[in-house]
């Protein structure tokens, strides 16, 4: 899960400096691809975990606070510094669920 998270924030990365279409879409394939893995391995890991309704609440509840802030500071970057904005602040994110996932029970 590690790995792939990894390969996510690298592919945002990437996409961040891509300067052609092409370029861009294959990154695209290829976050889409590594998170799309890694997503449903933390929903089971959820799941399997003791009070998993407890857990999903939190989940939830963090989700929503982070979507407020996001909200909050992304637009206002994007408008300052230009799109690859939004791919940095997703790599930034996958790297640290990459780094969250190490936390997690095998």
């Amino acid at each position: 899960m590690v790995a792939r998270y990894g390969v996510a924030a690298l592919a945002f990365y990437g996409a961040a400096q891509a300067t052609s279409f092409g370029v861009l879409a294959l990154l695209h394939l290829a976050v889409g691809a590594a998170a799309g893995m890694a997503l449903p391995v933390t929903h089971g890991t959820i799941g399997r975990s003791s009070n998993p309704h407890k857990l999903f609440a939190i989940v939830g509840t963090a989700l929503g606070v982070a979507a407020i802030i996001f909200y909050a500071a992304v637009p206002p970057a994007i408008a300052l510094h230009g799109g690859s904005v939004l791919f940095k602040v997703f790599d930034g994110l996958m790297a640290l669920a990459a780094v969250s996932a190490l936390g997690f029970p095998k």
